[in-house]
């Protein structure tokens, strides 16, 4: 072994000294009689660029010289850093983000549901910090590989689980009164974590070939919308089935109609969906039919978002207010009345009762998803329109294109059978 370097060192200074002109080796360039002419060519040009001829003779010993060097050089070349380090790092940060702010919720109840809670982020961030360190660093790549383990299947698993985790994440700390609504940071890196999640993994499925959101949602210029307003329908769905437990009987009239514009809106988003993958192919995506469903949901989400934004409505804030923070069952009785004690004003030595109806008080409505999702099934219904819109324009233009086409060819072949004519009258 200690030869074979020997003899690599020495090739390789020599190849280098070749290059450089440097006739003493010249033995190893090739015959006396083509080193004598190459000396000769040579000798003019050597007197004025000696100095840079040794500078770089002298970098070519030192790098051709140390097959350590070479070797690390090598190892360099070679190594394969995760492509999707930025999704990691986004993961990473979010979910730092997250747990540290659930952890300086001062909460004396549900002391279960503040740990739980944490988990999510910790878990995470300690994941997504382990990839990228031993991704930069590249220790025990040799054992194990992370991002090419069971030809990459590990990492796909790993970040589907992820993405599953996070959705779990997202339905507690979110949910009707949740921890989220204490600080926003929570509640906004609880959603960017599982955003983060999904992106990895597209990142992932793209590099792998495996179906990517891209080639799911680009079939047509509409189809991604359809799928924005089926999700934020479900979450309107869901949030306010979990408001309306929430809320006393003769208070549950705005979480009723919420609960019924979900059903609605997820089932005419998902027929769209089934229809752009031909489940249904009586039905063809870009025509009327796309059309008036939009506008026909435009006008169901400006009502509900009329109705659930009002003021004391459902969705009127997104934290909710401090009673329904506090989940106060106070207000939570039919025939409700509150028996008020206050000090006399002119006598202070006396005590004033009063007994006031419940209905007197605002009504008390805990945080929820419902401000954000309400807002986003209205928009993605307008924007159906607008995409719907610009296919159509797409498509008349290819047709404009198609037809110009197909006169110039019409000319074309007309010309050349006069041609032809003219050809045989002349024979």
């Amino acid at each position: 072994l200690a030869q074979q370097r020997q003899q690599e060192r020495g090739g390789g200074r020599d190849a280098t000294r070749c290059r450089l002109g440097l006739l003493f080796y010249y033995f190893q360039c090739g015959s006396k009689q083509q080193t004598r002419t190459h000396r000769h060519a040579h000798v003019h040009a050597r007197t004025k660029q000696r100095q840079s001829i040794f500078n770089m003779s002298a970098e070519g010993d030192a790098k051709d010289g140390n097959p350590q060097q070479q070797s690390e050089e090598a190892k360099e070349k070679l190594r394969e850093y995760n492509p999707r380090w930025r999704g990691y790092l986004y993961m990473a940060l979010s979910s730092l983000i997250n747990f540290a702010s659930i952890s300086n919720v001062q909460t004396e109840t549900e002391r279960a549901s503040w740990v739980s809670s944490m988990v999510f982020g910790i878990a995470t961030f300690l994941f997504s910090i382990t990839v990228l360190v031993l991704d930069r660093s590249q220790w025990f790549v040799d054992a194990f590989n992370f991002s090419t383990a069971w030809k990459g299947k590990v990492e796909g698993y790993t970040l589907l689980f992820s993405v599953v985790w996070w959705v779990v994440a997202v339905g507690i700390t979110t949910q009707v009164n949740g921890i989220a609504y204490r600080a926003f940071n929570i509640y906004f890196t609880s959603w960017l974590s599982l955003v983060a999640s999904i992106y990895t993994l597209n990142k992932w499925s793209s590099a792998k070939d495996v179906l990517s959101i891209g080639e799911m949602t680009g079939l047509s210029a509409t189809l991604k919308t359809w799928y924005l307003l089926f999700l934020s329908s479900l979450v309107v769905l869901g949030t306010s089935c979990d408001m309306y437990r929430y809320l006393y009987k003769a208070d549950r009239g705005d979480a009723s109609y919420g609960v019924a514009m979900g059903v609605v809106s997820t089932l005419v988003s998902a027929f769209w969906i089934f229809v752009h993958y031909d489940f249904f192919p009586r039905v063809e995506e870009g025509g009327w039919l796309e059309l008036s469903s939009s506008f026909f949901l435009i006008l169901l989400w400006i009502v509900s978002v009329a109705v659930m934004t009002q003021d004391q409505g459902i969705a009127a804030t997104v934290t909710g207010t401090q009673l329904g923070q506090e989940k106060s069952r106070l207000f939570n009785f039919e025939n409700c009345t509150v028996l008020v004690t206050s000090i006399d004003p002119d006598d202070e030595t006396k005590m004033l009762e009063e007994v006031v109806d419940c209905d007197f008080f605002p009504r008390q409505i805990p945080g929820s998803n419902l401000y954000f999702a309400a807002w986003t099934c209205f928009l993605a219904s307008v924007n159906v329109t607008f995409r719907w819109k610009a296919a159509q324009a797409i498509q008349f233009a290819q047709a404009q294109q198609k037809r110009e086409q197909d006169r110039v060819n019409q000319l074309e072949n007309d010309d050349d059978g006069d041609d032809d004519d003219d050809a045989l009258d002349d024979v």
